[in-house]
Order: structure tokens, then sequence, then C-alpha cells
């Protein structure tokens, strides 16, 4: 029986190379307006969040009055929706063999390697999001689940790849057992501190 894979909230370029990817490693891949098919299916091994999004101008520059609603806007729509999938899908992912769940996000989110001043509201958003993946990790590590936190940032090329892939796990050796620890890495597999 062939792995299942749903990915949400990618870019159209990045769900279509991400798709590709996981279906020359024998996934069969659902997208968005797919979840009735996994659904059908009864299981899931491999759930991609995507947070990825073009921030709305009012939310681009410092958080002020004004932008407030339309920060809460995306902060329901990209947080709380991605918070509402994975709570969602976990039944299928229990069922599933893999187990994992994997986040497609930026270093927009991270508190040291952002690369820009703008962006405020979506780094926000950001933020709340892998604070919900760190909890999120604790809860669920420990029956057998793992994560992938990616930084894309427009390359996709080693997406499936980061998130199929096992890691080192080493329970004896905490430092080096990389399936124990909830790490955001970029296309070069370096660490981005978050």
């Amino acid at each position: 029986m062939c792995k299942i894979a749903y990915i949400t909230g990618v870019f159209p370029e990045g769900t279509a190379r991400i798709s590709r990817d996981l279906s020359a490693k024998g996934y069969a891949v659902y997208t968005n307006d797919q979840k009735d098919c996994v659904w059908r299916a009864g299981k899931l091994d491999l759930l991609v969040c995507g947070l990825e999004w073009d921030a709305s101008p009012e939310t681009a520059g410092a958080p002020d009055e004004a932008a407030y609603d339309a920060l809460l806007g995306e902060y329901e729509r990209y947080a709380l929706g991605t918070v509402q999938v994975v709570h969602d899908l976990l039944p299928l992912l229990q069922k599933g063999e893999q187990k994992r769940i994997a986040f497609l996000t930026s270093r927009d989110g991270s508190n040291q390697m952002c690369r820009e001043t703008g962006k405020s509201g979506k780094r926000i958003v950001l933020a709340a999001v892998h604070m919900f993946a760190s909890l999120l990790f604790n809860e669920l590590r420990p029956q057998g689940y793992t994560m992938r936190m990616y930084c894309a940032d427009g390359d996709y090329r080693y997406a499936a790849e980061y998130f199929t892939r096992d890691r080192s796990y080493e329970p004896e050796d905490p430092k080096h057992s990389d399936e124990n620890r909830l790490v955001l890495r970029d296309a070069f597999s370096c660490e981005i501190p978050w």
C-alpha cells in the first residue's frame, strides 16, 4: 500500500514541484482541494502545511491600530487555519505508517535570521505557527510522530527529500538525535535559529 501525502497552503509552483517529487518517491499526493480524497484513503502518512502567502499591504509595516483588522485576518486564516488543518487530520495521521508533519515556512518567522524589517504582520503570524509547531512536537513526538520545518523561500528542490528522509535517531544522545529536535532548515540543510 502506497504512502499518502496531503499538501496545503503552498504556492502553486511549490505544490507542483513537491507533488512531483513525492510521487516519484511512491506517494499518492493530494492537494488543497482534494481533502475528501485523503479521508477516503482512510490514512495519512505525511501532512505538509505550507505557510506561504503574500502579506497584505496593511500588515507590511510596523503594526499599528489601522493594520489590526488586516493582521487579525491573516492570523485567523494562516495561523489558526494551520492549527485547524492539523487538528482535522490527526486521526488519519494516527492511522498512517509515517506519522510525519512538515511545515514549509520562511525565515521571515525567525527572530534572528529575517532578512527584512518589513512584513511585520507576516512575521507575527509565522512566529505564532512556529510556536504551535513546537508545542505540537512536544505533544506528539512521544507518540511516534516526527516533524520537519523547511525554509523554502522559493526553493522547493529539496523539500520532498527533507520531508521524507529519516534523520538520525540516537535516544541515548539527544544532542545528536535530530528526530528528537524540532529544527528549521533551509535548502542547504543549514539550521536556521528561530
